[in-house]
């Protein structure tokens, strides 16, 4: 919640049927330590491995997430508006979430959009200092992590949210032509590519473990 609040991010409940997956997503934005409170026979695989290397080493973002600045003063609990972090990944990346956390849930969905814009946000809880991120010349990519998709950003990327709910998308910079999107087994997809050489008529990927 900005540089005034700093909320307590490590725990989650892999077996939570309600909200595992968006406990498990803030955990990875958060760039903190993550410990599991099932009980050991009750671990989800699926939602505790993308947050990991296969010797739970963590992937992790360059910085925390940090609000989008019209989402530092927002009542998320009492308005329907889109709260919205974003986080700084390697390779130029950058990953964002999108909640509806009003209470009571609004029967209407909540609308919002992800914007170029949004780009130049992401190093913001980065220390030392850094200036704002630039625009990609080439352009961003999206990647809605939920839904398995993407494309090239354009005029930005529209989503709903229904009910108590979040959608997770990365955007990664266009190179010589190429966008990286890394493993998308991963939350932080990018995180897990160590280096990129790019060049205009191939790509060469180094990636800390094998995934798709």
């Amino acid at each position: 919640m900005g540089q005034s609040l700093w909320p307590d991010h490590d725990m989650f409940h892999s077996s939570d049927k309600f909200c595992a997956r968006i406990m498990a997503v803030s955990k990875a934005m958060s760039g903190a330590p993550i410990y599991l409170s099932d009980a050991p026979d009750d671990f989800v695989e699926e939602m505790v491995m993308p947050l990991c290397m296969k010797d739970g080493k963590l992937y992790r973002p360059l910085a925390p997430a940090v609000p989008l600045p019209e989402s530092v003063t927002l009542s998320a609990l009492s308005e329907a508006k889109a709260y919205r972090v974003i986080a700084p990944l390697a390779n130029g990346a950058a990953a964002i979430v999108a909640y509806n956390l009003m209470s009571p849930t609004p029967a209407e969905a909540v609308k919002t959009q992800i914007t170029a814009a949004d780009y130049t946000h992401a190093g913001s809880f980065i220390q030392p200092a850094v200036a704002a991120w630039k625009i990609p010349k080439e352009g961003l990519v999206y990647y809605d992590w939920y839904e398995g998709k993407g494309g090239l950003l354009n005029d930005g990327y529209s989503i709903e949210l229904k009910g108590f709910s979040d959608r997770f998308v990365q955007l990664s910079p266009v190179v010589k032509g190429w966008s990286v999107v890394g493993c998308t087994d991963k939350y932080l997809s990018a995180a897990a590519v160590e280096t990129i050489a790019y060049a205009k008529d191939k790509l060469k990927i180094i990636m800390a473990e094998p995934g798709t």
